[in-house]
């Protein structure tokens, strides 16, 4: 008998049974038009969005940085399901956002190459001290809150890594460090939600990169009241240095270079 994956989604039970002449379980058959109508409707409910953000100055009809909200909240177990049945030709990002799912446009250069940038620099510096491990933006984290985030780049420190745990392929671990890189149709989730959501979860420092004015934000963790200070932007001719992560440095100015 063919599994949920193989069938069309608009496939009914009479339909079913005539693809299964065979089989005189009826308690099978059942099952899979379960499975095939919790697929249906976790589809419908992502097909019916609600545009949260047009985040082009330009024209509201740029379609191209559009990001989409789901209509209804959305568990983060479902998430994960559905997040595994998502075909492989699906090039937008999904996160759960305050519990609703979250879909953003495949990013535009220079947010790719920036992204390898970063990450080669902290890969390195992180994997020659055994600091811990480093993740792109493939990478999903389900955190304490119930939200599933993708960073961009993140760290998580060896402590924190031994206490991480896969929940549907996502990593039930708070990342110390975590770079977002800006675009026109995240810049307003990445400076308003997410970095909330950092904040209430307690990552440890959080960096911003615009490469459009070749800046860098730094964010850091205030201990007592579990909340981001105020921010410090860092132009050309300055320097990061890492408060997660002492030693490492970048000068801002290398990462824009090439830009």
């Amino acid at each position: 008998m063919s599994g949920p994956q193989d069938l069309p989604p608009d496939l009914t039970f009479g339909e079913l049974a005539l693809r299964s002449p065979t089989s005189s379980s009826t308690i099978e058959l059942l099952r899979l038009q379960k499975q095939i109508a919790h697929r249906r409707r976790a589809d419908l409910q992502l097909r019916s969005r609600i545009p949260v953000e047009i985040a082009s100055a330009r024209s509201a009809t740029d379609m191209k940085n559009l990001v989409f909200r789901s209509c209804d909240p959305v568990t983060r177990r479902d998430f994960a399901e559905w997040v595994e049945s998502v075909s492989p030709d699906d090039l937008h990002h999904y996160e759960l956002l305050d519990g609703f799912v979250v879909r953003e446009p495949p990013a535009g250069w220079p947010h790719g190459e920036l992204e390898i940038e970063i990450g080669r620099r902290l890969a390195t510096f992180v994997k020659s001290r055994r600091l811990g491990r480093t993740f792109g933006s493939s990478q999903g984290f389900s955190l304490p809150s119930g939200d599933v985030v993708e960073p961009d780049v993140s760290f998580v420190c060896a402590e924190r890594w031994r206490a991480a745990q896969p929940l549907g392929g996502f990593l039930t671990v708070v990342p110390d460090l975590v770079f977002e890189i800006l675009s026109p149709s995240t810049e307003s989730i990445d400076r308003g939600q997410k970095k909330r959501i950092y904040e209430r979860n307690g990552v440890r420092e959080y960096v911003l990169l615009d490469a459009e004015a070749r800046t860098l934000e730094q964010f850091g963790l205030v201990e007592e009241g579990a909340r981001f200070d105020g921010g410090r932007v860092l132009g050309a001719g300055e320097t990061f240095a890492s408060r997660v992560l002492p030693g490492l440095v970048i000068p801002v100015g290398e990462l824009f270079a090439d830009l």
